[in-house]
Protein backbone atom coordinates (compact mmCIF):
# COMPACT_ATOMS: atom_id res chain seq x y z
CA UNK A 1 0.00 0.00 0.00
CA UNK A 2 1.07 3.52 -0.42
CA UNK A 3 1.46 5.87 2.58
CA UNK A 4 0.13 9.31 2.39
CA UNK A 5 -0.39 10.43 5.95
CA UNK A 6 1.15 14.02 5.92
CA UNK A 7 2.50 13.76 9.25
CA UNK A 8 -1.15 11.81 10.27
CA UNK A 9 -3.16 15.03 10.30
CA UNK A 10 -7.11 15.88 9.20
CA UNK A 11 -7.35 17.02 5.67
CA UNK A 12 -6.19 15.67 2.53
CA UNK A 13 -4.04 12.76 3.93
CA UNK A 14 -5.64 9.16 3.70
CA UNK A 15 -4.57 6.45 5.71
CA UNK A 16 -4.57 3.18 5.49
CA UNK A 17 -7.09 2.13 7.44
CA UNK A 18 -9.01 4.50 10.65
CA UNK A 19 -9.90 2.31 14.21
CA UNK A 20 -12.93 3.68 15.37
CA UNK A 21 -12.69 3.01 18.88
CA UNK A 22 -9.51 2.87 21.41
CA UNK A 23 -10.69 -0.38 23.52
CA UNK A 24 -8.84 -3.89 23.41
CA UNK A 25 -10.33 -4.45 20.12
CA UNK A 26 -9.32 -1.39 18.15
CA UNK A 27 -5.74 -1.22 19.99
CA UNK A 28 -5.07 -4.95 19.52
CA UNK A 29 -6.74 -4.42 15.59
CA UNK A 30 -4.41 -1.51 14.82
CA UNK A 31 -1.32 -3.18 16.46
CA UNK A 32 -1.53 -5.85 14.12
CA UNK A 33 -2.78 -3.73 10.72
CA UNK A 34 0.17 -0.83 11.63
CA UNK A 35 2.33 -4.44 12.30
CA UNK A 36 3.40 -4.53 8.23
CA UNK A 37 3.71 -0.80 7.75
CA UNK A 38 0.42 0.51 6.92
CA UNK A 39 -0.81 3.76 8.30
CA UNK A 40 -3.67 3.32 11.27
CA UNK A 41 -5.05 5.84 12.83
CA UNK A 42 -7.13 5.04 16.34
CA UNK A 43 -10.37 8.04 16.76
CA UNK A 44 -11.32 7.04 20.44
CA UNK A 45 -14.01 9.43 21.78
CA UNK A 46 -12.54 9.27 25.64
CA UNK A 47 -9.91 11.10 26.67
CA UNK A 48 -7.12 7.95 26.70
CA UNK A 49 -7.55 4.79 25.31
CA UNK A 50 -8.92 1.52 27.75
CA UNK A 51 -12.47 1.22 27.18
CA UNK A 52 -13.36 -2.00 29.05
CA UNK A 53 -10.22 -1.72 30.91
CA UNK A 54 -9.39 1.16 32.92
CA UNK A 55 -6.68 0.68 35.29
CA UNK A 56 -6.63 3.42 38.48
CA UNK A 57 -3.36 4.57 39.79
CA UNK A 58 -3.64 7.22 41.90
CA UNK A 59 -1.03 9.29 42.55
CA UNK A 60 -0.83 9.66 46.51
CA UNK A 61 0.23 6.01 45.74
CA UNK A 62 1.98 5.43 42.61
CA UNK A 63 3.51 1.49 43.44
CA UNK A 64 -0.69 0.80 43.73
CA UNK A 65 -3.41 0.29 41.69
CA UNK A 66 -6.90 -1.09 41.47
CA UNK A 67 -8.91 -2.05 38.03
CA UNK A 68 -12.12 -0.50 37.34
CA UNK A 69 -12.74 -2.58 34.66
CA UNK A 70 -11.59 -6.37 33.52
CA UNK A 71 -9.07 -7.56 35.70
CA UNK A 72 -8.20 -10.88 35.52
CA UNK A 73 -6.16 -12.58 32.01
CA UNK A 74 -5.49 -16.49 31.98
CA UNK A 75 -2.84 -18.73 30.21
CA UNK A 76 -5.39 -19.89 27.65
CA UNK A 77 -5.55 -16.05 26.23
CA UNK A 78 -3.47 -17.23 23.94
CA UNK A 79 -3.84 -14.96 21.46
CA UNK A 80 -3.20 -12.03 23.71
CA UNK A 81 -0.31 -13.99 24.56
CA UNK A 82 1.16 -13.48 21.60
CA UNK A 83 0.98 -10.15 21.48
CA UNK A 84 2.55 -9.61 24.78
CA UNK A 85 5.45 -12.37 23.98
CA UNK A 86 6.23 -9.88 21.09
CA UNK A 87 6.43 -7.18 23.47
CA UNK A 88 8.60 -5.85 26.22
CA UNK A 89 5.58 -6.12 28.51
CA UNK A 90 6.33 -9.96 29.12
CA UNK A 91 8.77 -8.90 31.88
CA UNK A 92 6.36 -6.78 33.53
CA UNK A 93 3.76 -10.26 33.70
CA UNK A 94 2.67 -10.77 37.52
CA UNK A 95 1.15 -14.16 38.71
CA UNK A 96 -1.77 -13.90 40.65
CA UNK A 97 -2.31 -15.47 43.83
CA UNK A 98 -5.16 -18.21 44.41
CA UNK A 99 -8.40 -17.11 46.22
CA UNK A 100 -11.94 -17.60 47.12
CA UNK A 101 -15.04 -15.99 46.58
CA UNK A 102 -17.21 -15.24 49.29
CA UNK A 103 -20.99 -14.55 49.52
CA UNK A 104 -22.68 -11.11 51.00
CA UNK A 105 -26.22 -12.02 52.45
CA UNK A 106 -26.81 -8.57 53.38
CA UNK A 107 -25.06 -8.29 56.87
CA UNK A 108 -22.35 -10.76 57.01
CA UNK A 109 -19.65 -12.30 54.95
CA UNK A 110 -20.19 -16.28 53.93
CA UNK A 111 -18.25 -19.19 52.01
CA UNK A 112 -20.15 -20.11 48.73
CA UNK A 113 -20.21 -23.86 50.17
CA UNK A 114 -22.40 -22.51 53.48
CA UNK A 115 -25.37 -21.29 50.99
CA UNK A 116 -25.01 -24.48 48.95
CA UNK A 117 -28.55 -26.80 49.26
CA UNK A 118 -26.65 -30.50 48.15
CA UNK A 119 -29.45 -32.27 48.20
CA UNK A 120 -30.54 -30.60 44.91
CA UNK A 121 -26.70 -31.13 43.63
CA UNK A 122 -26.81 -34.40 44.35
CA UNK A 123 -30.31 -35.16 42.44
CA UNK A 124 -29.18 -33.58 39.47
CA UNK A 125 -25.89 -33.60 39.10
CA UNK A 126 -26.22 -36.49 36.75
CA UNK A 127 -27.72 -34.08 34.07
CA UNK A 128 -24.06 -32.81 33.44
CA UNK A 129 -23.59 -35.72 31.50
CA UNK A 130 -25.65 -34.90 29.01
CA UNK A 131 -25.55 -31.22 29.50
CA UNK A 132 -26.07 -29.25 26.23
CA UNK A 133 -25.60 -25.32 25.85
CA UNK A 134 -26.61 -24.88 22.26
CA UNK A 135 -30.09 -22.58 21.87
CA UNK A 136 -30.10 -22.32 25.69
CA UNK A 137 -30.00 -19.70 27.74
CA UNK A 138 -27.57 -19.84 30.92
CA UNK A 139 -30.61 -20.37 32.83
CA UNK A 140 -32.01 -22.70 30.87
CA UNK A 141 -28.87 -24.77 30.62
CA UNK A 142 -27.31 -24.39 33.96
CA UNK A 143 -30.61 -24.39 36.41
CA UNK A 144 -31.65 -28.08 35.54
CA UNK A 145 -28.09 -28.86 35.98
CA UNK A 146 -28.09 -27.49 39.85
CA UNK A 147 -31.42 -27.43 40.85
CA UNK A 148 -33.81 -24.80 41.21
CA UNK A 149 -33.35 -23.79 44.39
CA UNK A 150 -29.63 -23.61 44.25
CA UNK A 151 -29.76 -21.60 40.68
CA UNK A 152 -32.41 -18.92 42.26
CA UNK A 153 -30.58 -18.58 45.14
CA UNK A 154 -27.37 -18.82 44.60
CA UNK A 155 -25.99 -19.97 40.82
CA UNK A 156 -27.72 -16.80 39.20
CA UNK A 157 -26.28 -14.41 41.13
CA UNK A 158 -22.64 -15.96 40.73
CA UNK A 159 -23.11 -16.22 37.04
CA UNK A 160 -24.50 -12.35 37.01
CA UNK A 161 -21.14 -11.41 38.80
CA UNK A 162 -18.94 -13.26 36.37
CA UNK A 163 -20.09 -11.11 33.35
CA UNK A 164 -21.77 -7.84 35.46
CA UNK A 165 -25.03 -8.32 33.92
CA UNK A 166 -27.73 -10.18 34.20
CA UNK A 167 -27.33 -13.94 33.53
CA UNK A 168 -30.50 -15.58 32.93
CA UNK A 169 -30.84 -14.39 29.43
CA UNK A 170 -27.84 -14.36 28.63
CA UNK A 171 -26.86 -17.19 25.33
CA UNK A 172 -25.21 -19.92 27.55
CA UNK A 173 -22.79 -20.72 24.40
CA UNK A 174 -21.26 -17.20 25.42
CA UNK A 175 -20.49 -18.33 28.72
CA UNK A 176 -17.88 -19.74 30.86
CA UNK A 177 -16.22 -20.83 27.43
CA UNK A 178 -13.72 -23.81 27.50
CA UNK A 179 -10.88 -23.17 25.63
CA UNK A 180 -8.84 -25.87 24.23
CA UNK A 181 -5.49 -24.26 24.07
CA UNK A 182 -3.20 -23.69 27.18
CA UNK A 183 0.29 -22.05 27.89
CA UNK A 184 0.86 -23.84 30.53
CA UNK A 185 4.37 -22.49 30.39
CA UNK A 186 2.86 -19.06 31.69
CA UNK A 187 0.60 -18.42 35.01
CA UNK A 188 -2.50 -19.78 35.02
CA UNK A 189 -3.79 -16.10 35.89
CA UNK A 190 -1.81 -13.17 35.68
CA UNK A 191 -2.25 -9.98 35.56
CA UNK A 192 0.75 -6.80 34.82
CA UNK A 193 3.50 -4.92 37.48
CA UNK A 194 1.30 -1.81 36.44
CA UNK A 195 -2.27 -3.20 35.78
CA UNK A 196 -4.49 -4.04 32.94
CA UNK A 197 -4.01 -0.71 31.03
CA UNK A 198 0.12 -1.11 30.71
CA UNK A 199 -0.83 -3.54 27.77
CA UNK A 200 -2.74 -1.22 26.08
CA UNK A 201 0.08 1.38 26.64
CA UNK A 202 2.57 -1.07 25.13
CA UNK A 203 0.73 -1.81 22.18
CA UNK A 204 -0.23 1.75 21.73
CA UNK A 205 4.14 2.80 22.54
CA UNK A 206 5.26 -0.40 20.13
CA UNK A 207 2.35 -0.55 17.49
CA UNK A 208 3.58 1.86 15.00
CA UNK A 209 0.10 3.58 14.69
CA UNK A 210 -1.55 7.24 15.47
CA UNK A 211 -4.26 7.55 18.60
CA UNK A 212 -6.00 10.30 18.52
CA UNK A 213 -8.59 10.99 22.01
CA UNK A 214 -11.48 13.28 22.93
CA UNK A 215 -12.15 12.71 19.03
CA UNK A 216 -15.57 10.14 18.78
CA UNK A 217 -16.45 9.63 15.37
CA UNK A 218 -19.87 11.30 14.65
CA UNK A 219 -20.38 10.25 11.03
CA UNK A 220 -18.97 8.02 8.37
CA UNK A 221 -19.24 8.24 4.41
CA UNK A 222 -18.38 6.53 1.55
CA UNK A 223 -17.20 8.09 -2.08
CA UNK A 224 -15.02 6.93 -4.01
CA UNK A 225 -13.73 4.27 -2.38
CA UNK A 226 -12.72 6.74 0.10
CA UNK A 227 -14.40 6.44 3.86
CA UNK A 228 -14.61 10.14 5.40
CA UNK A 229 -14.66 10.39 9.20
CA UNK A 230 -16.11 13.14 10.76
CA UNK A 231 -15.25 13.21 14.39
CA UNK A 232 -16.73 15.51 17.45
CA UNK A 233 -14.36 17.89 17.48
CA UNK A 234 -15.07 18.87 13.56
CA UNK A 235 -12.14 16.80 11.92
CA UNK A 236 -12.23 15.32 9.01
CA UNK A 237 -10.07 12.09 8.68
CA UNK A 238 -9.73 9.94 5.13
CA UNK A 239 -8.54 6.40 5.15
CA UNK A 240 -9.24 3.18 2.44
CA UNK A 241 -10.34 0.95 5.31
CA UNK A 242 -12.73 1.31 8.35
CA UNK A 243 -12.49 -0.82 11.46
CA UNK A 244 -15.52 0.10 13.90
CA UNK A 245 -14.65 -1.07 17.26
CA UNK A 246 -17.39 0.05 19.10
CA UNK A 247 -20.58 -1.60 21.04
CA UNK A 248 -23.27 -2.46 18.42
CA UNK A 249 -25.40 0.41 18.69
CA UNK A 250 -22.91 3.13 18.09
CA UNK A 251 -21.41 1.09 15.02
CA UNK A 252 -25.32 0.75 14.07
CA UNK A 253 -25.53 4.86 13.77
CA UNK A 254 -22.08 5.19 11.93
CA UNK A 255 -22.98 2.57 9.13
CA UNK A 256 -26.39 4.15 8.54
CA UNK A 257 -25.24 5.32 5.09
CA UNK A 258 -22.88 3.29 4.82
CA UNK A 259 -23.80 -0.45 5.14
CA UNK A 260 -27.80 0.03 6.02
CA UNK A 261 -28.67 -3.61 6.55
CA UNK A 262 -26.07 -4.25 8.33
CA UNK A 263 -26.82 -1.19 10.64
CA UNK A 264 -30.68 -2.31 11.30
CA UNK A 265 -29.04 -5.47 12.48
CA UNK A 266 -26.50 -4.25 14.90
CA UNK A 267 -29.53 -1.67 16.17
CA UNK A 268 -31.20 -5.02 17.72
CA UNK A 269 -28.66 -5.44 19.44
CA UNK A 270 -29.09 -4.54 23.36
CA UNK A 271 -26.88 -2.92 26.02
CA UNK A 272 -26.34 -3.13 29.41
CA UNK A 273 -24.73 -0.34 31.39
CA UNK A 274 -23.35 -0.19 35.01
CA UNK A 275 -20.88 1.89 37.40
CA UNK A 276 -17.85 0.71 39.33
CA UNK A 277 -16.60 2.27 42.44
CA UNK A 278 -13.33 1.37 43.34
CA UNK A 279 -11.99 2.44 46.49
CA UNK A 280 -8.64 2.05 48.09
CA UNK A 281 -7.92 0.87 51.95
CA UNK A 282 -5.26 0.72 54.65
CA UNK A 283 -4.45 -3.04 55.06
CA UNK A 284 -4.85 -2.72 58.97
CA UNK A 285 -8.12 -1.55 58.82
CA UNK A 286 -9.67 -4.23 57.64
CA UNK A 287 -10.59 -8.00 59.24
CA UNK A 288 -11.83 -9.47 55.87
CA UNK A 289 -9.55 -12.46 54.87
CA UNK A 290 -7.94 -12.40 50.85
CA UNK A 291 -10.58 -13.26 48.54
CA UNK A 292 -11.51 -13.46 45.24
CA UNK A 293 -14.44 -11.80 44.89
CA UNK A 294 -17.63 -11.22 46.62
CA UNK A 295 -20.69 -11.93 45.45
CA UNK A 296 -23.97 -10.43 47.02
CA UNK A 297 -27.20 -13.18 47.35
CA UNK A 298 -29.46 -9.99 46.78
CA UNK A 299 -29.93 -7.12 44.33
CA UNK A 300 -27.70 -4.40 46.27
CA UNK A 301 -25.09 -4.61 43.58
CA UNK A 302 -23.36 -7.06 41.10
CA UNK A 303 -20.32 -8.25 42.75
CA UNK A 304 -17.17 -6.30 44.43
CA UNK A 305 -13.72 -7.80 42.84
CA UNK A 306 -10.41 -6.91 45.20
CA UNK A 307 -7.19 -6.47 44.03
CA UNK A 308 -6.28 -9.18 46.32
CA UNK A 309 -4.76 -11.92 44.04
CA UNK A 310 -2.09 -9.35 43.52
CA UNK A 311 -1.41 -8.48 47.24
CA UNK A 312 0.26 -5.55 48.09
CA UNK A 313 3.00 -4.91 51.52
CA UNK A 314 0.20 -2.26 52.95
CA UNK A 315 -2.80 -1.42 50.28
CA UNK A 316 -5.87 -3.04 49.39
CA UNK A 317 -8.10 -1.89 46.55
CA UNK A 318 -12.29 -3.08 46.05
CA UNK A 319 -14.38 -2.67 42.88
CA UNK A 320 -17.79 -2.50 43.36
CA UNK A 321 -20.27 -2.84 40.42
CA UNK A 322 -23.63 -1.39 40.36
CA UNK A 323 -26.77 -1.30 38.31
CA UNK A 324 -26.65 1.80 36.68
CA UNK A 325 -28.27 4.70 38.38
CA UNK A 326 -29.28 1.87 41.31
CA UNK A 327 -27.29 4.15 43.89
CA UNK A 328 -26.12 7.67 44.68
CA UNK A 329 -22.47 8.02 45.15
CA UNK A 330 -23.12 8.38 49.11
CA UNK A 331 -24.83 5.74 48.67
CA UNK A 332 -22.38 3.62 47.21
CA UNK A 333 -20.06 4.42 49.52
CA UNK A 334 -22.53 3.74 52.93
CA UNK A 335 -22.48 0.10 51.08
CA UNK A 336 -19.41 -0.30 50.55
CA UNK A 337 -18.21 0.78 54.41
CA UNK A 338 -21.23 -1.82 55.41
CA UNK A 339 -19.94 -5.10 53.60
CA UNK A 340 -16.14 -4.17 54.01
CA UNK A 341 -16.57 -3.22 57.46
CA UNK A 342 -14.70 -0.02 57.49
CA UNK A 343 -15.14 3.58 58.81
CA UNK A 344 -15.61 6.49 56.29
CA UNK A 345 -12.06 8.05 57.24
CA UNK A 346 -10.85 4.28 56.53
CA UNK A 347 -11.21 4.66 52.48
CA UNK A 348 -8.35 6.94 51.14
CA UNK A 349 -8.98 7.06 47.34
CA UNK A 350 -11.81 6.28 45.56
CA UNK A 351 -12.50 6.25 41.52
CA UNK A 352 -15.81 5.76 39.43
CA UNK A 353 -16.21 4.58 35.61
CA UNK A 354 -19.44 4.07 33.10
CA UNK A 355 -19.23 0.52 31.59
CA UNK A 356 -21.64 0.22 28.70
CA UNK A 357 -21.65 -3.83 27.35
CA UNK A 358 -23.58 -5.74 24.79
CA UNK A 359 -26.27 -7.49 26.42
CA UNK A 360 -26.84 -10.28 23.60
CA UNK A 361 -29.99 -12.62 23.98
CA UNK A 362 -30.66 -16.43 23.00
CA UNK A 363 -31.17 -14.71 18.99
CA UNK A 364 -28.16 -12.97 19.01
CA UNK A 365 -25.96 -15.98 16.91
CA UNK A 366 -28.68 -15.83 14.10
CA UNK A 367 -28.34 -11.68 14.44
CA UNK A 368 -24.30 -11.77 14.00
CA UNK A 369 -24.72 -14.25 11.13
CA UNK A 370 -27.08 -12.28 9.69
CA UNK A 371 -24.56 -9.32 9.75
CA UNK A 372 -21.84 -11.25 7.96
CA UNK A 373 -23.85 -12.35 5.50
CA UNK A 374 -25.13 -8.47 4.88
CA UNK A 375 -21.69 -7.29 4.49
CA UNK A 376 -21.48 -5.35 0.90
CA UNK A 377 -18.06 -3.35 1.99
CA UNK A 378 -15.46 -5.52 1.61
CA UNK A 379 -13.04 -2.43 3.40
CA UNK A 380 -15.17 -1.92 6.42
CA UNK A 381 -14.31 -4.39 9.36
CA UNK A 382 -16.12 -4.80 12.58
CA UNK A 383 -14.86 -5.81 15.96
CA UNK A 384 -15.79 -6.00 19.18
CA UNK A 385 -16.70 -7.89 22.15
CA UNK A 386 -20.30 -8.50 20.55
CA UNK A 387 -19.05 -11.06 18.47
CA UNK A 388 -17.21 -13.91 20.32
CA UNK A 389 -17.62 -12.53 23.40
CA UNK A 390 -16.84 -10.19 26.35
CA UNK A 391 -13.62 -11.34 27.63
CA UNK A 392 -10.55 -9.94 26.54
CA UNK A 393 -9.57 -13.13 24.73
CA UNK A 394 -12.91 -13.25 22.39
CA UNK A 395 -12.62 -8.85 21.56
CA UNK A 396 -8.68 -10.00 20.47
CA UNK A 397 -10.00 -12.95 18.54
CA UNK A 398 -12.34 -11.07 16.99
CA UNK A 399 -9.74 -8.20 16.00
CA UNK A 400 -7.29 -11.27 15.21
CA UNK A 401 -9.15 -12.32 12.46
CA UNK A 402 -11.07 -9.29 10.70
CA UNK A 403 -7.34 -8.32 10.97
CA UNK A 404 -6.11 -11.03 8.51
CA UNK A 405 -9.21 -10.52 6.45
CA UNK A 406 -8.07 -7.16 6.11
CA UNK A 407 -4.51 -7.89 5.00
CA UNK A 408 -6.46 -10.36 2.54
CA UNK A 409 -9.18 -7.29 1.11
CA UNK A 410 -6.11 -5.65 0.60
CA UNK A 411 -3.33 -7.62 -0.96
CA UNK A 412 -6.21 -8.33 -3.63
CA UNK A 413 -6.56 -4.83 -4.05
CA UNK A 414 -3.54 -3.73 -4.94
Amino acid sequence: MTHNTSNNSPGTSVFDCIVIGGGISGISFAYQAANSGDSVLVLEAEKSVGGQIDTFAPKRYPDFWTELGAHTCYNSYTRLLSIVTDSALQRDLLPLDKCSYVLHNGRHLKSVASQLSYLPLIAHGWRMFSFSREGKTVKQAFRPVVGASNYDKLFRRLFRAVICQDADEYPAVFFLKKRKERNKEMPRKYSFSKGLSSLLQAMTEEGGFSVRTSSGAAKVTLADGIYSVETSAGETFRSRNIALATNPQIASQLTADIEPEVSARLKTIGLFESEAMTVIVDKDRLTLQKVAGIIPVSDEFLSAVPRDAAEHPRLRGFTFHFYKGQKTETEKLRLIRTVLNIDEKDILETAAKLHVLPSPRLEHTDIIEQVEALRRQKHTFFLGNYYYGLSLEDCIHRSADECARYRAVNRASV
